[in-house]
């Protein structure tokens, strides 16, 4: 796995409309967070769906209301507003493990979240770490 440097986001970022002055982890958190609006619109509260050890899915709010605590968890955001995303979905298929043991990949609805316009880096969290929102990053897929 290559975590991608701050130089990519940042300009993506900027093409985005991310506010100035955010660090790499915040750009990468706004540009996820206007993306989650752009899908599923601006009053969405943020419905987080373990799928398995390898990725987790965010899905529509509906999905939430209907499911058992034990199979979904809420997602509090934390940007009042964000609007402008340089990452977009992208329907493909991994290997398992194809990011390292510890990272998920990151879905909205059936899709995954591609960082670049080319689809090379996809967002990941790392799933030894307590907290979304503090451990979202880039990634290569391995291979």
């Amino acid at each position: 796995m290559v975590l991608t440097g701050h130089s990519n986001a940042e300009a993506a970022s900027r093409i985005a409309g991310s506010p100035p002055g955010l660090t790499g982890a915040g750009r990468t958190l706004w540009n996820f967070e206007a993306l989650l609006r752009q899908t599923f619109g601006p009053h969405y509260q943020g419905c987080l769906r373990p799928l398995s050890r390898y990725t987790e899915s965010f899905t529509k709010d509906s999905w939430c209301g209907t499911h058992p605590m034990a199979e979904k968890m809420g997602y509090s955001f934390t940007f009042a507003n964000p609007s402008g995303t340089a990452f977009h979905l992208v329907n493909r298929t991994f290997p398992v493990g194809a990011f390292g043991n510890y990272p998920q990949l990151v879905r909205v609805g059936t899709d995954y979240v591609a960082c670049d316009p080319a689809g090379r880096t996809y967002l990941i969290s790392f799933g030894d770490v307590f907290g979304l929102s503090a451990n979202l990053a880039c990634a290569k897929p391995n291979g």
